[in-house]
């Protein structure tokens, strides 16, 4: 393995670069990766992304960080990982507030969870340490020829296309912020809400959220800032549900050992109850302040526009809500990558995740064939050349690779079953680059 391409410049990026970078500097082989992305490095943290005007409140404590649980398992050889270890202290949380001159008085303040923005910075500023500058470009194609990943990549200014080898592609994001459920000049995504936020639109009436997760949480906490008159949110749950953030949820998101002894039923439903589609204790208290909120039950099956406004259609239990704006705040698409993937990748991850495209299963199936697939080292059982899918590794390998929890173990299983020699030592790692065609 000499080569591996990441598709977004987000932090499980920042983080498998900054390990290898690590690794590379106390001198273990490594390879070249080269990251992809039309924005830069933590773009989904800024407006520009789409998916947040930045100035939020980061969900996830910012001590867990790209190097976090400072526990590295990358080479067996408990010396050489504690080295590693160290390097990456160099790039933590904490050393990026001492070298900006800000590390007491985030103390002083209570360390506060950091705005989106100033994680972005953050991410920013372990990557201009390491070196690593993105391949400012979109991915629009991404098909297997021979042994490799053939990447077709158009640039992010003049649309220029170009075509990158890659042995290894490691696929990361939330997909598009863009997706809503109606083309309705009232009926808004979340890029569009934050577009309108940004040009100081101000909301009036009733709002109506769909979604129940930090995406709608953030929507909500803005939108509490307005002169609505009602702010109703739809979500399958019975209410509007947090991450109690206790020691025995955070151990299992930290160190995830004992995940693969339980049940499919159990994980599926801690899943459900940790991290997807829950808010932050900040978010909800926020919330629960204003009187103006309003929780409907249900899923919704369409919006269609009514003769005053958009009308929100519930299943279960059948109802409707009008409103004067709805967005759509579902949050990430965890299936956005298949729509990437040429015909030919597509049917041999679709063999891989054991899903028969012509059989008539719905596309949630293939996702849940292509979660039970993943390894321990996130890649995708049966898939040659290699893909790295972390975002749904939660299932199979553990809560916290999905997300933010544990960065740095996440880098050690990328790196570490990527290549590996007999002995157990690194013969892996990154050199980012931005001036491969």
């Amino acid at each position: 393995m000499s080569t591996l391409t990441i598709v977004g410049a987000g932090p499980k990026a920042v983080a498998v670069a900054a390990k290898a970078h690590v690794a590379e500097r106390i001198g273990l082989a490594v390879p070249e990766i080269t990251v992809i992305d039309p924005h830069g490095v933590g773009a989904h943290w800024l407006a520009a992304g789409g998916w947040t005007d930045g100035r939020h409140r980061l969900g996830t404590s910012p001590e867990k960080d790209i190097g976090f649980p400072y526990r590295t398992e990358l080479t067996g050889d408990p010396r050489i990982d504690v080295e590693i270890d160290r390097g990456m202290a160099e790039l933590s949380w904490t050393s990026h507030l001492i070298d900006a001159g800000t590390y007491a008085s985030w103390i002083d303040r209570g360390r506060p969870q950091p705005m989106h923005c100033e994680w972005a910075a953050y991410l920013r500023w372990v990557s201009d340490r390491i070196g690593l500058n993105p391949v400012p470009g979109r991915v629009t194609n991404a098909e297997i020829s021979g042994d490799s990943w053939r990447i077709r990549v158009e640039d992010a200014i003049s649309g220029a296309p170009r075509v990158l080898s890659s042995d290894a592609l490691m696929l990361t994001g939330p997909g598009t912020s863009e997706r809503r459920f109606l083309q309705h000049s009232n009926v808004l995504s979340v890029a569009g809400f934050w577009a309108r936020v940004a040009a100081d639109a101000r909301f009036t009436g009733r709002v109506c959220v769909v979604g129940g997760g930090e995406t709608a949480a953030s929507i909500i906490e803005e939108l509490t800032t307005h002169r609505v008159a009602e702010i109703v949110t739809v979500a399958p749950t019975a209410c509007l549900l947090s991450r109690g953030e206790n020691f025995q949820e955070n151990a299992l998101y930290t160190d995830p050992e004992v995940w693969a002894s339980l049940d499919a039923a159990t994980r599926r439903a801690m899943l459900c109850r940790t991290d997807r589609g829950v808010l932050s204790l900040q978010s909800l208290e926020i919330i629960g302040r204003d009187g103006r909120c309003r929780h409907v039950m249900g899923s919704v099956s369409s919006v269609t526009a009514g003769s005053a406004g958009p009308v929100v259609h519930v299943e279960h239990p059948g109802r409707t809500v009008a409103a004067d704006t709805v967005i759509d705040a579902r949050g990430a698409d965890p299936s956005w990558f298949i729509g990437l993937l040429g015909d030919g990748a597509r049917a041999r991850l679709a063999t891989a995740a054991g899903f028969d495209p012509q059989g008539g299963a719905r596309r949630a199936g293939f996702v849940a064939g292509i979660e039970g697939s993943i390894r321990r080292d996130l890649t995708v059982d049966g898939m040659d050349p290699t893909l790295v899918l972390p975002t749904l590794a939660g299932f199979n390998q553990g809560p916290g690779f999905g997300n933010l929890s544990c960065l740095g173990l996440l880098a050690d299983r990328i790196l570490g079953g990527i290549v590996g020699d007999a002995d157990g030592l690194v013969s892996v790692g990154a050199r980012a680059v931005s001036d491969r065609a």
